[in-house]
């Protein structure tokens, strides 16, 4: 809001799943303190992983859309791969974040960075974890950056944690700790009041932004770790997707300790959620290559569309909610972001680049540049016709 196998036993922060973009059993709802259990065999990500059964694929209509490209600006300075990227509201800049942890005695520390746009030039770096940075979120009011880590001990998952910066003076406002697993996604409410976060350990919590004080959590088992979440434009709805290979939606203001909706998906990582500025419609995307929509209230399926790349895939609306980008890509293969148009869901334009792994994609509140990270680069993008 993917990776693997191979990926995996060269880079020890891939190994665990992801930007772009939640009691027993299933489904509980509580405003307890804390939540994740802790696991007492955690799996192994060095083992090659065992392909999804994934559908033949359609047509690659999207390749025959118009290119764009090369990207305006290519950035580099990140002390490890980039996993997280970042635009604030007021498009003035750009943030991405690092690998980090400990693995096979090896420190690696994550950095945030954050450059100005649109000329692109390094303002700062941010070097307060000692972990990897997995999601990166502006406050509406573009004053604060919000960012989620995992630490590692002897090669194994410690805990997750999220942190606040204020933006102008760099400094950490306060830290969010109530997950005991590393936590993959966040996002935060339009209006700016609360922070939402997914964990490995099979928690969603939902935040009280300026105190830092649990409002809810949203509880669930060992199998149903979340690797992406997002909350509706309206706040009314969180959704997140699992390693069961299911989406869920909760009614933010209800009572009921269950999902309102519960989505089947086919096999295989789901790697980022985003729900239309109409909030009526929620986009998932995971290592299939697809991208499908969904109707919020009824948990059917209303169209779907293919990007074409398999190992990661991320979503983002345009401000204007016109254009929908989604991308991804492989080790050693091409990358590819495409840009939808929304209404009609068919692929208008394409952009590509070789050795395509891709850890996320943000669209400026203007529309008019796109950053996609890969690597230790980041690329800026000029979106087409400026929209």
């Amino acid at each position: 809001m993917t990776i693997l196998g191979l990926v995996a036993a060269n880079f020890p922060a891939l190994r665990i799943m992801l930007a772009i973009v939640t009691i027993t059993g299933w489904g509980g709802i509580s405003s307890a303190k804390a939540q994740d259990k802790p696991k007492s065999e955690p799996p192994n990500f060095d083992a090659p992983l065992k392909p999804p059964k994934l559908e033949p694929n359609p047509p690659d209509i999207a390749a025959k859309a118009a290119k764009f490209g090369p990207p305006r600006i290519v950035l580099e300075g990140l002390s490890n791969v980039a996993r997280s990227v970042a635009i604030s509201p007021d498009g003035k800049l750009l943030a991405a974040g690092s690998n980090g942890g400990t693995f096979k005695e090896k420190n690696l520390y994550g950095d945030i960075r954050l450059w100005d746009l649109p000329a692109g030039k390094e303002r700062a770096a941010i070097r307060g974890h000692a972990d990897t940075i997995l999601a990166l979120a502006f406050s509406p009011d573009s004053k604060h950056l919000v960012s989620a880590t995992v630490a590692y001990e002897k090669g194994r998952t410690s805990s997750g944690e999220i942190k606040i910066w204020d933006v102008e003076s760099l400094n950490e406002v306060r830290t969010l700790k109530g997950h005991r697993n590393l936590v993959y996604a966040l996002a935060i409410s339009n209006d700016g009041k609360q922070i939402v976060s997914a964990s490995y350990g099979g928690t969603v919590i939902l935040w009280d932004f300026a105190t830092g004080r649990m409002l809810r959590t949203f509880k669930g088992t060992y199998s149903e770790s979340f690797m992406c979440v997002a909350i509706s434009p309206d706040g009314r709805k969180i959704a997140a997707g699992s390693m069961d290979d299911k989406l869920r939606i909760w009614d933010v203001p209800s009572d009921n300790d269950k999902p309102a909706v519960e989505i089947n998906l086919p096999e295989g990582w789901k790697t980022a959620v985003a729900f239309s500025p109409d909030s009526k419609t929620l986009v998932s995307a995971g290592t299939d290559g697809r991208v499908r929509f969904w109707d919020v209230a009824k948990g059917k399926k209303i169209d779907e569309a293919y990007v074409g790349t398999a190992q990661n895939t991320f979503l983002a609306f345009t401000r204007d909610g016109r254009k929908l980008v989604a991308g991804g890509g492989k080790f050693g293969l091409t990358g590819r972001v495409v840009i939808f148009d929304y209404a009609s869901r068919k692929p208008e334009h394409i952009a590509e680049w070789e050795d395509g792994i891709m850890w996320g994609l943000a669209v400026s509140p203007d529309n008019k540049t796109l950053a996609t990270i890969a690597g230790k680069t980041i690329r800026l993008w000029e979106m087409p016709s400026g929209r």
